[in-house]
């Protein structure tokens, strides 16, 4: 997971930093950590290489721009990311529900408290798949799952054709991405094409066509799967 952690009191965002990887580490995750240490910083970081956390923890008090209104522009662009507020005063609180917040910790934040919102933010996490991360050399890219077409084994790259026509390469198996995205929202029709079940609008038995008009071969050693996967999608949609 993706975590961006914004306080302008240098101590406070090391110590967060530290204790959430010690957390989630011990649930057996691994975190990509972005410490900030003004709201201006984090948002103009966002605006240059607009990465999608996965978590943002936001100081309230800071100086200039304030945690609440740093989560007001995030929300503008991102409905879906968990915002936790660090704070010193209770009275932030009917503000932090605003932007829905998923929950806020006094300072000094408390481990043991941190970590019993962070196991509620697991298991959240769990529940729902939003964000598809890779890597082009060192640089981490994200994309909404709702933004993907489909998926198309390209050689040894993986190409990403998303609802605005672009498309994004990087190395990688159409394997491996069908093991991280999993088959309640996507399938496999072809040996090189793992597509979004959302946007297909017809299917003549040999080739699928999706919303944007592009047909993708179903290969016939995927056609029962891929039955199956349309089934199960279209039955969880009545």
């Amino acid at each position: 997971m993706v975590i961006a952690i914004c306080d302008d009191e240098p101590i406070i965002l090391n110590d967060i930093m530290l204790m959430v990887d010690e957390i989630i580490d011990e649930y057996g995750y691994t975190g990509q950590f972005y410490s900030f240490n003004s709201g201006e910083e984090l948002l103009k970081n966002i605006e240059k290489d607009p990465i999608y956390f996965d978590i943002y923890i936001l100081g309230i008090s800071m100086k200039n721009i304030n945690g609440i209104e740093v989560a007001k522009k995030i929300r503008h662009f991102d409905k879906d990311a968990i915002i936790i507020f660090l704070t010193g005063y209770q009275e932030w609180m009917s503000e932090a529900f605003d932007v829905q917040a998923f929950h806020y910790l006094l300072k000094p934040v408390d481990r043991k408290k941190l970590e019993v919102v962070f196991k509620k933010i697991l298991n959240y996490l769990s529940d729902r798949k939003v964000v598809y991360y890779f890597k082009q050399g060192n640089k981490l890219h994200s994309i909404r799952y709702k933004n993907i077409y489909y998926f198309e084994s390209d050689k040894r790259k993986i190409k990403i054709v998303t609802d605005n026509s672009e498309c994004c390469y990087y190395y990688d198996t159409i394997y491996n991405v069908q093991k991280i995205v999993g088959e309640e929202l996507f399938t496999r029709t072809h040996a090189s094409y793992f597509i979004n079940m959302d946007y297909i609008r017809n299917f003549d038995g040999k080739d699928v066509t999706l919303e944007n008009g592009i047909s993708i071969p179903v290969s016939k050693k995927y056609v029962e799967s891929f039955n199956i996967n349309f089934m199960k999608y279209l039955k969880k949609r009545i």
